[in-house]
């Protein structure tokens, strides 16, 4: 079969836009994760626990350990009102923001990596909101180790895109 120079240029064409397959299975894994982290965001804002169930709960951590309840009933006290408005909108933003990064990524545009990064740091800001007075003691360990393992979570798949961006346009 005769190779015409159309032909031939279009499959050029096709071999530079092809999206990296790791970049493809970045930006799904990415996609699965915000959409895990969706629903849990708006199920703890549906099905949260009343402030006496919450309280309930804490009498009975304090049995065990009074120093984590009192951290407990801190962080609790801290979430409440317009704090957790603000942290619940700042996290919903980080989803989209994060999402919407990984799509332009998959199309291939630079512009979606800074996005993507933008949307992994804002839910560290929301959690100043949250408040830092729990973070101390037994129950500050956990929310530390929680932390530390986001972080390398982030970094890992900051770093992972990062090393795609080749392959991204502006």
């Amino acid at each position: 079969m005769e190779t015409t120079i159309d032909d031939q240029s279009n499959s050029d064409f096709m071999q530079e836009t092809a999206r990296p397959q790791f970049l493809s299975v970045l930006c799904i894994l990415t996609w699965i994760a915000c959409g895990l982290m969706f629903v849990t965001t708006i199920w703890g804002v549906v099905f949260k626990d009343t402030p006496e169930e919450q309280y309930e709960q804490i009498e009975k951590i304090r049995e065990s350990s009074p120093e984590m309840a009192d951290q407990m009933e801190v962080a609790i006290a801290a979430q409440e009102g317009s704090n957790q408005v603000l942290a619940t909108a700042i996290n919903l933003l980080a989803i989209a923001v994060s999402a919407f990064g990984a799509y332009l990524m998959w199309q291939l545009k630079r512009r979606g990596f800074f996005m993507y990064i933008g949307g992994e740091i804002l839910p560290y800001l929301g959690m100043f909101f949250g408040g830092t007075a729990a973070m101390s003691g037994s129950f500050g360990t956990m929310m530390a180790f929680a932390i530390g393992v986001m972080v390398v979570f982030d970094m890992a798949f900051i770093i992972m895109y990062g090393a795609n961006l080749k392959y991204m346009t502006k």
